[in-house]
């Protein structure tokens, strides 16, 4: 096992830091994107006449 340098060392950090923001930020938008489309769903639904609640079974199926 070598020892690292202060410069590899940071160097790890800004990497692991980079790489978990990125996939933290592609979670939160996949959500937003997620959370519009049921919320388009539901609009269409409703001015389809179906009740609220047969739209909610429907697009989120609880």
């Amino acid at each position: 096992m070598t020892l690292k340098t202060v410069e590899q060392s940071t160097y790890d950090a800004w990497r692991i830091g980079f790489f978990g923001a990125v996939f933290f930020a592609v979670i939160f938008f996949g959500a937003l994107v997620s959370e519009a489309e049921n919320a388009q769903a539901i609009r269409r639904c409703l001015t389809a006449g179906a009740s609220p609640d047969h739209c909610l079974l429907t697009v989120h199926g609880r």
